[in-house]
């Protein structure tokens, strides 16, 4: 695998805990569970993955026309 598809890899990866964290956030502010435990945890997984989301163009860079 290249880097470019690794960074892809990673990228989506991150992507899809986010969205789902997201629906989860929502799911639970349409039950009124808001500031909740399960709400918290939610919340800190979907910034955790954007943090990750947000360090892969320091951790890959740019790619070379043969990545």
């Amino acid at each position: 695998m290249n880097r470019r598809e690794e960074f892809l890899k990673a990228a989506i990866a991150a992507h899809i805990v986010y969205e789902q964290n997201r629906n989860v956030l929502r799911q639970l502010a349409k039950e009124n569970k808001a500031e909740s435990p399960d709400w918290h945890e939610a919340f800190s997984r979907q910034q955790q993955a954007l943090a990750a989301w947000s360090a892969l163009p320091l951790k890959y860079g740019s790619f070379d026309p043969d990545d």
